[in-house]
């Protein structure tokens, strides 16, 4: 089940690109996510927990699906089990340890408006509207059980966050601090209200990242909290929109906080630098045109819940330094080797560093194929799953069913590399080849085609491990101590002085005999196929030759 998007916006002046990988429609309304593994445990609502498989983010497929008897609001996955809220009922515990066969195996009807949740050390804290904080027992998901309970007047949670000792609490009067030491009975030891500088307010999701809170309230703004001390939590002044669209109030959001950015989910899919905490600012935004609610992040993918369903955004840096360490090695397909355009090809390339040996971290890497047409790019993967022979072995790779190659002999392509890591983000310039088609499928010149010399130089073959290549006739060297691929653009080939002289004038060319009168099929077929020029040239003059001697016979006749 796929949805397509139409008209997204992306910021041209953005720090990080956003593209649209994929789409999964679900049947209920997502609203939130969380990933593990290779799988994506949205709730959806009516629809209960969904349960998708990414492990190709081009791809997307159903796993499997429960009934939670209610509607499922939030979703946090922990070991064996996801535990989902349900506004009305409380919280509801799936045994997902076979994701493709969940089974609802407990439940707990917390009194209140349950939304957020985390879990933590056997216990569930969820966020229960004007219930409070409401921290339940799950060390026996079959039996779950009430622990400890925090709720006052005026106080209503919304979203909670879990870290070391401490619960971190989203409330319609800012941020609550407890300290769960004893989850029996969390005692608040600290609270923040902005709202003295920032009007209509309340705080609907929060996570927590280095002694720090990240907040975002109903109106899509994104608030960063000081929680070196957290019975005195301090908010940096300088707030931030998460994406140009202003959310309204009651719209679900989400956010989560990998290294130096925030990302949100907030109507649209927003990324906020926070590298200086107070000066926060948008990185990149997508409107993803369905509400985006919330989010979840691995490696280069963003993972967004929006009304329909799911939608997977690949993120790329602008402006990254090209990598130092990165080889390519195209394994496939084979230099000159003929294509049928109307059967899938297999892509598949060997990716190492420098000194030849596999990545350090190959779940954070990101292998892209782009075309020099209108085609859709392609990702490899080293999964296992993709013709790519064993996991975890550097060589990468995917299947692609050409779409677009009418009146299209050849077709280059180049394969670019996107590494992370927490010390640094590497990408190589790429590395080209070329695809050839078979003419006898893509047109009625048969004879023109079998005659055809395929150039091994414009496609890099299994010889080149360091990762050079030609493409286009042109060369590709590593650019020194670097590594960088650099490109060098091949010089035009220049005609010959002899070449064929224009049919207008009605001339031959007396080293080849052929006549300027000769189709430019013809010449296009000779120019291919030199035997074939220089079997015509004889017939040619033979022709010639005995056309003369019988007019001389004649004339001698007459």
């Amino acid at each position: 089940m796929f949805f397509i998007i139409f008209g997204v916006t992306v910021a041209a002046a953005d720090e990080i690109n956003i593209t649209l990988v994929s789409t999964f429609e679900t049947d209920g309304q997502a609203s939130d996510i969380d990933l593990k593994s290779n799988y994506a445990y949205i709730a959806d609502s009516e629809n209960g927990l969904v349960i998708v498989d990414v492990s190709d983010p081009s791809s997307p497929v159903l796993a499997g699906r429960s009934d939670v008897n209610g509607s499922a609001d939030n979703v946090a996955v922990e070991g064996d089990y996801a535990y989902v809220t349900d506004e009305n009922k409380g919280l509801r515990i799936i045994d997902v340890s076979h994701p493709s066969l969940p089974v609802l195996v407990g439940n707990y009807d917390t009194g209140g408006t349950a939304r957020g949740l985390a879990v933590s050390q056997n216990h569930a804290y969820v966020a229960d509207g004007s219930n409070g904080l409401v921290v339940i027992d799950v060390s026996d998901p079959t039996s779950p059980i009430i622990a400890g309970n925090f709720s006052q007047p005026g106080f209503r949670a919304f979203d909670v966050a879990v870290e070391d000792d401490y619960a971190y609490v989203a409330s319609d009067s800012g941020l609550f601090t407890f300290d769960v030491n004893n989850p029996e009975s969390p005692a608040l030891t600290g609270t923040n209200n902005p709202g003295f500088y920032v009007m209509d307010f309340q705080y609907e999701a929060i996570t927590v990242s280095d002694n720090r809170t990240y907040s975002i309230d109903s109106y899509n703004r994104l608030f960063i909290d000081d929680i070196g001390d957290p019975s005195s939590p301090v908010t940096y002044k300088n707030s931030t929109e998460c994406s140009p669209a202003a959310s309204t109030p009651g719209t679900n959001v989400g956010v989560v906080v990998l290294d130096n950015y925030a990302y949100a989910g907030s109507e649209h899919f927003g990324i906020v630098n926070v590298s200086d905490p107070s000066s926060p600012f948008i990185a990149g935004y997508y409107d993803t045109e369905g509400a985006a609610c919330s989010v979840a992040v691995s490696g280069d993918y963003a993972y967004v819940t929006d009304s329909r369903g799911l939608v997977i955004l690949l993120m790329e840096k602008e402006g990254t330094t090209p990598a130092k360490s990165i080889q390519i090695e195209i394994l496939s397909p084979e230099a000159g080797l003929l294509m049928d355009p109307n059967e899938s090809i297999l892509i598949q390339a060997k990716i190492s560093d420098i000194d030849g040996s596999q990545l350090q971290d190959p779940a954070e890497t990101s292998v892209k194929v782009t075309f020099n047409n209108s085609e859709t790019p392609v990702y490899l993967f080293d999964d296992g799953n993709h013709s790519d022979g064993n996991t975890g072995d550097g060589i990468y790779a995917n299947e692609w069913m050409p779409g677009n190659i009418s009146n299209i002999s050849e077709l280059e392509y180049t394969i670019t590399v996107l590494t992370q890591n927490p010390a640094s983000e590497e990408m190589s310039d790429g590395i080209s080849g070329l695809i050839v088609f078979n003419d006898d499928i893509n047109s009625t010149s048969t004879d023109a085609f079998n005659s055809q010399t395929i150039d091994p130089e414009k496609n890099s073959g299994s010889e080149n491990s360091a990762g050079i290549s030609s493409s286009g006739g042109g060369t590709a060297s590593s650019g020194g101590e670097s590594g960088d691929l650099t490109y060098k653009d091949a010089e035009p080939e220049t005609e010959s002085k002899d070449s064929v002289i224009s049919s207008e004038a009605g001339t031959m060319d007396s080293e080849s005999g052929l006549s300027s009168f000769e189709s430019s099929e013809e010449q296009e077929s000779s120019e291919k196929n030199p035997a074939y020029s220089k079997e015509w040239a004889l017939g040619f003059v033979l022709v010639s030759v005995g056309i003369i001697a019988v007019y001389s016979i004649t004339g001698k006749r007459r």
